[in-house]
């Protein structure tokens, strides 16, 4: 019997139909069938061959992307489903190239899914690539000092006439020590303080910005109390004169709900009657507007990956307490720009090398889930609440372990470049603790050169991140940032 063809299509047609009058295409897991597997001969205009005759290795490809490039033909990066160990590959095809695309509904298309899965896990660190921005929007507790709590009301206006900090386009004195990052609002959250953060593509500028909020949180609690100093404590008891002497505007929780995957909901008793407040690091994934049903293997990943390895990492830092209230496992939010996550405690503003571990670990974990990998990491979904909602970081290395060749390949993927010993090295460093890669994790005002030296990204070793880390490990084994 005849196999059943769904749709025969050119490649210059597909790309006519489904990219809307571009000429590039990104992006795609379209599964074809060639009908010819052979690529002819390209050459330039003048006459340098840059393909030679091709015979494809099977007719079975997954179309990454297509571009149209004049008389080449059409570029066109694929993944053949075969048992070859290069998975990537950019060749040049005729216009007229021909493919059939595949029924969903058919054997044929759910097999060679079926293969492509495997393909893309078992090359994990090729396929966990983040496109889109990564920004965030940190709380933090300022004290005296004597570590009392200075409320961020006393030396902080609100959301809706916010200040900003140091950085943006009209302070011209600290535009260049932030890259131009900065100039994002701050304001109180009730007793805590929290800032805006401009968001990027790029970590190293996001850094930047956080930098800048750190600094604009000091200088405004300075001008309060000459002695103030940045807390990493994330949970606060706040004492009966105090809450009693603060109007409902500073002591009421925030209004605006957090969605839950797992149907998780804190019982929030009267503002007043909770004598304690906590501080959250909020991570927000720019990846376009984002459902519900699409949020949740997204959410879940980033669970069972970040969320666990953080409970490890922040092991020293953070407060069960925190989660009475708030940062539940699968506490989410979709804000036009995408997801964002709110389980996590602030802890990664102990330092910019933790900051970066964080969120790349963050970005890997949430693809990992886009791609469909979250049944292949083996913990239960019981364990990963368990070890969130109790901060068990016993758990948490038993679930790493247990999940360590993984963690290896989402690793590998943030740092391509680095070498296993590296790799082994970072993987420690997050079940050690955020202490065991940096001296002094509470010394924010040091750890962020907030007093002066603060060096704004510039994408190579000098940077306060892990290819630092990696560089200055390999000549002392002991070395802390």
């Amino acid at each position: 019997m005849a196999k059943k063809i769904s749709k025969i299509v050119s490649l210059s047609d597909l790309l006519t139909n489904i990219g809307n009058g571009k000429d590039s295409i990104s992006g795609l897991e379209l599964i074809v069938r060639c009908l010819d597997k052979t690529l002819p001969i390209v050459k330039t205009s003048y006459g340098k061959t840059i393909q030679e005759a091709i015979n494809l290795s099977t007719d079975e490809l997954v179309i990454k992307s297509i571009e149209k490039c004049g008389n080449r033909g059409m570029l066109c990066s694929y993944v053949p489903i075969s048992d070859e160990t290069r998975i990537y590959y950019y060749r040049y095809f005729p216009l007229s190239f021909e493919v059939e695309l595949l029924d969903p509904a058919s054997k044929d298309f759910k097999s060679i899914m079926k293969k492509y899965q495997d393909i893309k896990f078992n090359n994990m660190d090729v396929f966990l690539h983040y496109e889109g921005m990564i920004g965030s929007d940190p709380e933090i507790f300022v004290t005296d000092e004597n570590d009392n709590l200075i409320p961020a009301f006393h030396f902080l206006p609100d959301k809706h006439n916010p200040l900003h900090s140091p950085g943006g386009d009209n302070d011209e004195v600290s535009f260049s020590a932030f890259g131009g990052h900065g100039g994002t609002a701050m304001y109180w959250d009730g007793f805590q303080a929290e800032f805006a953060t401009n968001p990027n593509t790029c970590l190293g500028f996001h850094i930047n910005s956080i930098a800048a909020g750190l600094h604009g949180i000091y200088i405004a609690a300075k001008k309060k109390c000459p002695t103030a100093k940045l807390s990493l404590q994330n949970v606060f008891d706040i004492p009966d004169e105090v809450m009693d002497a603060s109007s409902d505007e500073y002591v009421n929780f925030g209004c605006m709900p957090s969605l839950n995957i797992y149907g998780l909901r804190a019982d929030k008793p009267p503002a007043r009657s909770v004598p304690f407040r906590s501080a959250g690091g909020h991570i927000h994934f720019g990846i376009g507007k984002t459902t519900e049903r699409e949020a949740t293997p997204l959410v879940k990943s980033l669970d069972a990956i970040c969320g666990v390895m953080c409970v490890s990492l922040f092991a020293e830092f953070d407060n069960p307490k925190r989660r009475i209230l708030y940062g539940l496992p699968g506490e989410f939010r979709l804000p036009p720009h995408g997801l964002e996550y709110r389980p996590l405690s602030n802890a990664w503003l102990s330092h910019p090398l933790i900051t970066n571990m964080v969120f790349d670990l963050a970005r890997k974990s949430l693809v990992f889930g886009k791609n469909g990998f979250l049944p292949r990491w083996n913990a239960t979904e019981k364990e990963t609440l368990d070890t969130i909602i109790q901060c068990d970081v016993e758990q948490a290395h038993a679930i790493m372990d247990r999940n360590k060749d993984i963690i290896f390949s989402i690793l590998k993927s943030s740092y391509s470049s680095a070498e296993n010993e590296e790799i082994d090295m970072l993987f420690r460093a997050f079940k050690d603790g955020i202490r065991s890669v940096v001296s002094n994790p509470t010394d924010l005002i040091s750890n962020w050169g907030i007093n002066g030296g603060w060096f704004r990204h510039r994408g190579d070793s000098a940077d306060p991140c892990v290819s630092k880390l990696f560089k200055q490990r390999k000549n002392n084994a002991d070395y802390k940032m």
